[in-house]
């Protein structure tokens, strides 16, 4: 099949204007061009990894057969799926990493400790060598940063110490 010859390349092709033009969009650079080029060169990757897959089937299928392989494809699902879960939808798109991290403001404390791999207890005796009291398990980031007249990055940053 001729394909094969020129798939993988394209796969490769594609997918490093998507990886580039996304790491851009991900730190600012969010021009028009840079949007379209991700949107449009993303559709044709889409298309081109499909390809990729019927071209290369037999090696393809084999990974559903290997356990670390089904494992590792349903974390990236589940990764994916908490993203989708996680980020309000809202127009324009936005950064995912911010509408994440603004979430986390607004969860109970110990609900934070677990995204920053911290115990309740861990977070708790930081903030209070901060000079920052928490009353309850239930109270938010954001709500302890408006008791202490911080913002919520000062709070963190005293956590993270």
């Amino acid at each position: 099949m001729r394909w094969k010859r020129f798939v993988t390349p394209l796969t490769i092709g594609f997918g490093a204007v998507v990886f580039l033009s996304g790491l851009l969009m991900f730190v600012g650079v969010k021009t028009a061009s840079i949007h379209a080029v991700h949107e449009y060169i993303g559709a044709l990757f889409v298309i081109i990894v499909a390809l990729h897959l019927i071209v290369h089937k037999n090696a393809s299928l084999g990974y559903f057969q290997k356990t670390h392989s089904i494992v590792v494809i349903a974390a990236s699902v589940a990764i994916c799926a908490v993203f989708l879960a996680a980020i309000p939808e809202k127009r324009g798109g936005g950064n995912a990493w911010k509408a994440l991290a603004e979430r986390a403001i607004d969860a109970p404390i110990a609900e934070t400790a677990q995204l920053f791999d911290l115990t309740e207890e861990t977070l708790r005796d930081r903030l209070a060598e901060g000079g920052i009291s928490i009353s309850n398990a239930e109270e938010s980031l954001g709500a302890i940063a408006r008791k202490h007249n911080l913002s919520p990055d000062a709070v963190i940053e005293k956590m993270m110490r």
